[in-house]
């Protein structure tokens, strides 16, 4: 997400290259892609569960009631009137003696009427429950895409396996028109299987390595497994789409741009949610894009700020916070921009959040409060009007989360991972703002400048060369000796497995390391150069491991400050009155998710 992070979009689900929300949903009511929109009885009603026809946001009672019974059918939530019509949800839906399972035909597949909308609408009883607007929900409609200039190309993966896990993240190159400069006015995705289908980003490529060097294109010619990051010559993020929105139109003074004097390759990553574990699903879905040379008053880009350092346990429901604060974007932000649109974006955890704008320490207005957040249905705000926010500003973004089933949950792509991102569309386009990343309590503004240094460490230089070392040793493992920091790179692959748990030999171990090296010796260096890894490479072979050591190193980091405080080394007493002996620590290995969850 989105980072993102991005956008959100639905359609129809008869509408051939339109979105459809989430048919995993769908398939376990019956009738669940076939009930009739109550305003319009030749078009279906397929985001079932919410007061968006098309899915996506706020749910109509229907999808309350679905919710709160686990998000499966039976019995009690066949019996229930949701909408307060008279009928049960199963007589609405097709199977009045409650007796459908997963799988099998519903007993009646006509006379059918929404369960989470009071009808007949007009009655008395009914608008006084119908308490929203659904009569009038939009279509994609743009009229600029019929003018005579523009014209318009579509991006789709050519029929691909989804793998058979969970969380799936694939990117794939495009190379797009480039013989004058476009812009891009109106976007809507293309679904060709919305079973898996969660989100859509597509980033513009420079293509240009971290080093000013000039890469080959396309990087990726079929859709590969990317994970979120897109790699340092494609970091820019212009559109998106998401469950819930048909598409956009951009308003006419904005358009994202293209072309012979701005990117001429483009990264389309998807994200694919395989809960099921099927090995079955293939997708070929994309984007279809509407542009023209006529170009427009402003270029649009979407950015985001986020919080890197979430730390979920089974004991709390916590609180998040990131900012683009007063600082920096006083440093960042050479004159004034405007935000059209935003969108929060959590994982399972998310419970609600908002992102507020402030001037002075004073608020000025909540660009998006979203109280009840839905991973599955995200919904994506879409301002009347432009919100201006000049340097100085502060943009602070809340994320209130459930609390973890069991173990630690933390900050992570995975779907079982969490998130904390606020994303949003604004104009005129900063070429190299990427927004704002807390890893808490510390802003990555100042990663803006090459020669930041944090705790003794220049970031920057450090993971330089931990990708010197790492590219050459695998051009030739052998001349590795030969390396300057050869030695530092022998130790660093040991790690992973001298600590898998942080026992006492493991910090034995490091020690040494993070007694050289200030870029890994604190918490604060570590967390801030793991976050540089995404930025400096595509290689995800380089940026997984190197997250993989520098987190050992930086999580047996804080049990070595702990063992070595002032605190007894036989017991550590918390706030909440749990103990743990340093003993059973340095004896047994106990894992690091287990230590840190009493004290961090």
């Amino acid at each position: 997400m989105t980072a993102h992070q991005p956008s959100v979009f639905l359609l129809l689900s008869m509408l051939v290259g339109q979105g459809q929300p989430y048919q995993y949903f769908q398939n376990r009511i019956p009738n669940g892609a076939s009930i009739p929109h109550p305003c319009k009885p030749n078009l279906n009603w397929p985001g079932l569960g919410h007061r968006n026809s098309q899915g996506g946001g706020e749910k109509n009672p229907f999808g309350v009631d679905f919710f709160n019974n686990g998000k499966i059918w039976n019995k009690a939530l066949c019996q229930k009137d949701s909408d307060g019509d008279g009928k049960t949800n199963g007589e609405e839906l097709g199977d009045p003696q409650c007796t459908w399972i997963l799988g099998q035909t519903p007993k009646l597949l006509t006379g059918l009427s929404h369960p989470g909308v009071c009808q007949p609408t007009d009655s008395e009883v009914c608008l006084s429950k119908n308490q929203w607007e659904f009569c009038d929900n939009a279509e994609f409609s743009c009229e600029h895409i019929h003018s005579s200039d523009v014209k318009n190309m579509t991006l789709r993966y050519p029929p691909t396996n989804v793998p058979a896990q969970e969380t799936n993240y694939m990117c794939m190159d495009f190379e797009v028109p480039s013989d004058k400069d476009y812009h891009i006015i109106a976007d809507r995705p293309y679904i060709n299987n919305s079973m898996v289908m969660h989100h859509i980003l597509i980033y513009g490529c420079t293509g240009v390595d971290s080093k000013g060097r000039k890469q080959n294109m396309i990087e990726s010619k079929s859709p590969q497994l990317c994970g979120m990051a897109t790699g340092y010559s494609c970091n820019t993020l212009l559109l998106g789409w998401t469950l819930g929105h048909p598409g956009i139109c951009y308003p006419d003074n904005i358009g994202f741009l293209f072309g012979n004097s701005s990117f001429k390759y483009f990264r389309m990553q998807m994200h694919w949610n395989n809960p099921e574990l099927r090995s079955d699903y293939v997708d070929s879905s994309g984007m279809v894009l509407y542009y023209t040379d006529k170009l427009r008053k402003n270029n649009a880009v979407m950015t985001s700020v986020g919080q890197l350092n979430l730390h979920i346990t089974p004991h709390t429901d916590p609180t998040y916070y990131a900012s683009c604060s007063s600082q920096c974007t006083q440093i960042q932000l050479p004159h004034p921009i405007h935000i059209i649109e935003s969108i929060l974006h959590m994982h399972y955890l998310g419970k609600s959040g908002s992102l507020i704008h402030y001037r002075n320490g004073t608020q000025l207005q909540v660009i998006f409060n979203e109280e009840v957040y839905s991973y599955d249905n995200p919904q994506f705000r879409e301002n009347k009007h432009s919100i201006p926010i000049l340097p100085g500003d502060e943009l602070k973004l809340i994320c209130k989360f459930k609390r973890s089933k069991s173990g630690i949950v933390r900050y992570g792509d995975a779907t079982s991972d969490e998130m904390c991102f606020g994303f949003f569309i604004y104009y005129p386009a900063l070429p190299n703002w990427r927004g704002c990343s807390w890893h808490d309590p510390f802003d990555y503004c100042g990663l803006q400048n090459p020669n930041y240094v944090i705790d003794g460490c220049l970031v920057h230089s450090f993971v330089k060369r931990l990708g010197s070392v790492y590219a050459a040793f695998k051009a030739n493992p052998q001349a590795i000796a030969q390396h300057k920091d050869g030695p530092l790179f022998a130790k660093l692959v040991q790690v992973p497995s001298v600590c898998r748990q942080c026992t006492k030999s493991c910090m034995d171990f490091i020690r040494p390391i993070t007694q050289s090296e200030p870029c890994i010796a604190s918490h604060k260096a570590g967390a801030v150069t793991i976050g540089m890894l995404n930025s400096y490479t595509r290689d995800l072979d380089f940026v997984n491991e190197g997250k993989k050591i520098i987190g050992h190193i930086e999580q047996c980091n804080r049990v070595m400050a702990f063992t070595t405080s002032t605190t007894p080394l036989t017991t550590v007493k918390t706030s909440s009155a749990n103990t743990i002996t340093v003993q059973i620590i340095l004896t047994t290995g106990i894992t690091m998710a287990s230590i840190l969850s009493y004290f961090l």
